[in-house]
């Protein structure tokens, strides 16, 4: 097939246009935001596009006391606190991640070699998009028979010979019967339109392949762009190897060569869809940029792998483990936390879990988290052999073992802190979360009906050259998605941070929410008065962690863990005030 002059711009990726001998050709495949913005150079666009924000350089005024009001957001409790800069700075998060150009030459080649019409695998792609958008996970066997139970209940009720009584025989047993099959066919008829109606995603065709590629390789790469970004604040740190488990498309390879090239020496990905597998191939096939043929190299990266199933191995372990959009094709929560469990142990650091922004999903995330931190230190049944085999088994460590009032936490960090020397044998690895929470406790935001999720804004990028609904001005749209990074080992001592979860621009003042190490939601309230700290939590994004400090200096919150103990009406936490409001500065 002839191929078209292609320029590797990310604001303008065009294919030509033409249909020789009676065979189509695409008829472009761009960005949808290649409208705008013409009057930039490729080279600068690139820059500017893969530039992250530099660090922040301010330094609050010392002669100045930054004192505020806040409250917590559950609780409702009042308090006062100072907020200081941190001695170690943050750099910013991008704005917006675009695709890269090898990714978008992959998949223009991928289009091309297909044998249906652009504007075919396009309508397609925005057909699976409105799918997955509203994708839901599946629910639990006993909730489906429930709501069925109810829906043949309400439907008995409304039936308007329900009463009748048709007595004994073959032909009443006929009647019952008939009757019995129509209310099944109803009950299933309402159960398809709502989410109880789940199936696993099945790519059987390069049809539903391409168009899956189409309408999800962006967003999934920008959603995976943005989790790396949390490896920002270790200098020079580099996975050695990379596993991608549910790999789809290639979403997150991009974000990884992007972000570490082939400093990565091992990248592996596992999906059991061969057509996704080698359509994955195909777009990481490094072709000449000027040519537009294939080059020597068959693939960008210098050591990828991919397999169907986990190496059987256990001895095959990973620097790092990422798990996108993975768990949602599972069909039970059992399933999904034995696949926890299994990648936990080839994971030599650091696990990545990333799903979508549905309430769900980030129920799931939350889940998955809750299970690693809580099994982490819980310890396993062999312990008291292991402790006899090492000559540690004491009354001092017998007591706090055999207390059944005494939590597995406690228990756990009483025998660690007598036996330092001795690493405890526990259900699965110590993990702490690296991101985003700054603490390992309950999350606060269980109690309300709200999930902690973060906006990811990318380029989207359509083959017929038309816009999306969703799509900005500026041609960028919005993904939302919840995540998690947990890492191996206990929390260490350090620096606590605060992560900025909702910001609030009102006029000249920004009303912020942010999750603390040990004090939950708080919420503040920054003036424009207020110099450089008003301008740098203006410049940050939703779910980005603060260079900053915060000191409660005087609190009337009552002294119980508020992540953990919900009063006895349920849900609602106490608090002494009912009606509290912002308070400014």
């Amino acid at each position: 097939m002839r191929r078209a002059n292609f320029k590797t711009s990310p604001r303008m990726l065009l294919i030509s246009v033409g249909r020789l001998a009676g065979r189509r050709a695409l008829t472009q495949l761009t960005p949808c935001c290649s409208r705008f913005n013409h009057n930039s150079s490729a080279s600068s666009e690139n820059d500017d596009q893969n530039k992250a924000p530099a660090e922040d350089s301010e330094s609050l005024d010392d002669d100045r006391q930054h004192v505020f009001r806040a409250y917590n957001v559950i609780t409702q409790a009042k308090s006062v606190v100072k907020l200081e800069y941190s001695q170690k700075s943050i750099k910013r998060f991008r704005r917006d991640y675009t695709l890269p150009p090898e990714a978008m030459v992959g998949l223009r080649n991928a289009v091309l070699e297909s044998d249906l019409p652009a504007k075919v695998l396009q309508h397609d792609a925005d057909q699976l998009l409105q799918q997955l958008d509203q994708r839901r996970f599946p629910a639990s066997p006993e909730a489906v028979k429930e709501t069925r139970d109810e829906l043949k209940a309400k439907l008995q009720e409304d039936e308007p010979h329900n009463d009748i009584e048709l007595g004994d025989g073959p032909i009443a047993d006929k009647v019952k019967q008939a009757q019995e099959y129509s209310l099944r066919r109803k009950v299933d008829r309402i159960m398809k339109k709502t989410h109880f109606n789940w199936k696993p995603l099945n790519f059987h065709n390069q049809q539903t392949a391409l168009a899956y590629a189409l309408c999800r390789l962006a967003p999934n790469y920008a959603e995976v762009a943005r989790v790396l970004e949390e490896f920002n604040r270790i200098p020079d740190y580099v996975p050695k190897s990379v596993l991608d488990y549910g790999s789809g498309v290639g979403g997150a390879f991009w974000a990884i060569f992007q972000k570490w090239g082939n400093q990565v020496e091992s990248y592996t990905s596992v999906d059991v869809s061969d057509i996704m597998t080698q359509l994955s191939m195909d777009i990481m096939r490094k072709y000449s940029p000027v040519l537009d043929t294939e080059s020597a190299s068959p693939l960008l990266h210098k050591s990828s792998s991919f397999r169907r199933h986990l190496v059987p191995s256990p001895s095959a372990t990973y620097d790092m483990v990422i798990v996108h959009r993975t768990l949602c094709e599972l069909g039970s929560r059992q399933s999904r936390l034995e696949l926890i469990d299994t990648l936990w142990k080839r994971t030599n650091k650091y696990l990545v879990l990333i799903d979508s922004g549905l309430v769900d999903s980030f129920r799931t995330i939350l889940e998955c988290r809750d299970f690693l931190l809580t099994e982490g230190v819980h310890l396993a049944d062999n312990i008291i052999p292991y402790l006899q085999q090492n000559n540690a088994w004491t009354p001092l460590i017998e007591s706090p073992l055999k207390d059944k009032e005494m939590s597995r936490l406690e228990k756990y960090a009483l025998i660690s802190e007598q036996l330092p020397h001795l690493k405890l044998p526990t259900v699965v690895e110590p993990a702490t979360v690296f991101a985003p929470c700054p603490h390992d406790l309950g999350c606060p935001m269980v109690s309300t009906m709200d999930s902690c999720t973060f906006d990811v804004h990318y380029r989207p990028v359509r083959a017929d050259c038309k816009r999306y609904k969703q799509e900005r001005d500026d041609g960028r749209m919005a993904t939302r998605m919840s995540f998690v990074i947990m890492e191996k080992g206990l929390r260490q001592p350090g620096p606590e941070t605060i992560r900025l979860i909702e910001n609030r621009t009102r006029n000249r003042h920004n009303v912020c929410d942010v999750c603390t190490a040990y004090k939950g939601l708080q919420r503040f309230t920054v003036a424009k008065s207020d110099g450089a700290l008003f301008k740098m939590i203006k410049a940050r994004n939703q779910g980005e962690p603060l260079p900053l400090t915060m000191n409660v200096l005087e609190s009337n919150e009552l002294d119980f863990d508020i992540n953990e103990e919900p009063n006895s009406e349920g849900g609602e936490f106490e608090s002494s005030d009912k009606n509290p409001k912002n308070s400014k500065k």
